[in-house]
């Protein structure tokens, strides 16, 4: 979550970090404003998510349904919820047309990667653990 404010407040500051080299307090208020404050929310809200059975469940009893789960709550309903509610808002889209626009075409690929970080970090803890002891 932190790595995401960080990128955001670099960009608002000034820096060209965003997509096709835009920077500036504009792009955070403009249409894809939503999915950059998105990326905050949804990293935090997938780490919570992600540790939450620990105490409760061990991860490899647990398996790695719930990472998966967990990245795809915050890594696209998030980001995407946020998102597409701020690119209504601004240009005026109704939310269907905004979804249309601003989701359906990357959902595929996004439902893809989250997938895979999830399954991904499953597997990373099992390696930190064996060198840990977590």
């Amino acid at each position: 979550m932190l790595s995401q404010l960080l990128y955001v407040l670099i960009g608002a500051a000034g820096l060209p970090v965003f997509a096709g080299g835009a920077s500036g307090f504009a792009v955070l208020a403009g249409a894809t404003g939503g999915y950059l404050s998105g990326f905050v929310v949804g990293a935090g809200v997938t780490s919570i998510l992600a540790l939450l059975p620990q105490r409760h469940a061990t991860p490899r009893r647990l398996g790695p349904a719930w990472l998966v789960l967990a990245c795809l709550a915050g890594g696209v309903v998030v980001v995407y919820g946020l998102g597409v509610s701020q690119l209504a808002l601004v240009t005026g889209l109704t939310p269907t047309k905004a979804i249309v626009a601003g989701a359906l075409p990357f959902i595929p690929g996004d439902v893809l990667k989250a997938c895979i970080a999830g399954l991904v970090g499953w597997r990373l803890r099992f390696s930190l653990a064996g060198r840990t002891g977590l």
